[in-house]
């Protein structure tokens, strides 16, 4: 009978909870991978072991998120240093003449404004959760960001000899969505579009409406996406 006792305690009991222990003292080292307290019991300890397994999912989500947040930071980062180097060097080395000096300094505050905005955005990180930053909503004109984003790339296209060809629709429509992010897209899809067009070739950049959505496309005539590569174009920074 005592052994009887005995066994049970070390199977019921003692077992579950050194492996609650261990996958704890794993959490605690930030080990979010670990695996799983597998105990199904419908008692106390089965209680323990789910809202530790609990606990572990969501700690491993919202550490993904910091991670990916963080990556998208110093990806968009790249871009705007390096319209800003490449404008201030042309203006310095007479690239750029005199009389042109107060439109291409624009352009930089423009893209210093916008390294601003990023770096506001890393304050986003407490405001993160499970379902990912969250969206700072607005009424604003798409032609004016599309506009201020373009005039961005002069430089790049003028660069490559790219004619870049802006197709607006004859009403003016209105977006109610988080500016900076869509300058974001926007900004990431024309840098891409440059850098993999053919020199003396053409972008075209449409907005147009279908019921109560605006629509915008950014379209190069470069050598195009390999159709063995069409499925991992979501895989992030995939090149």
């Amino acid at each position: 009978l005592s052994l009887i006792i005995f066994f049970n305690f070390v199977w019921f009991i003692y077992a579950p909870l050194k492996d609650i222990r261990t996958a704890a003292m794993q959490y605690a080292q930030g080990n979010f991978d670990f695996d799983p307290i597998k105990i199904y019991s419908d008692d106390e300890i089965g209680d323990v072991a789910t809202s530790l397994n609990y606990m572990a999912s969501q700690l491993r989500d919202s550490n993904e998120y910091q991670q990916k947040f963080i990556s998208n930071i110093s990806h968009d980062f790249r871009s705007p240093l390096t319209s800003i180097k490449g404008y201030i060097e042309a203006i310095m080395d007479g690239t750029i003449p005199p009389e042109d000096h107060k439109k291409y300094l624009s352009i930089v505050l423009s893209e210093a404004n916008r390294l601003e905005k990023l770096t506001t955005g890393l304050r986003e990180l407490n405001s993160w959760n499970t379902t990912g930053p969250e969206l700072f909503l607005e009424e604003f004109n798409m032609e004016s960001v599309i506009a201020s984003t373009v005039e961005t790339f002069q430089g790049s296209c003028e660069k490559k000899n790219i004619e870049l060809i802006i197709q607006f629709p004859p009403k003016h429509y209105n977006v109610y969505a988080d500016k900076g992010k869509i300058e974001q897209v926007l900004y990431n899809l024309l840098d891409n579009a440059i850098k993999f067009s053919n020199i003396g070739s053409k972008i075209i950049l449409k907005v147009y409406n279908k019921g109560e959505k605006v629509y915008c496309s950014v379209k190069d005539f470069g050598m195009g996406i390999p159709s063995d590569s069409i499925d991992k174009i979501w895989q992030r920074f995939y090149k």
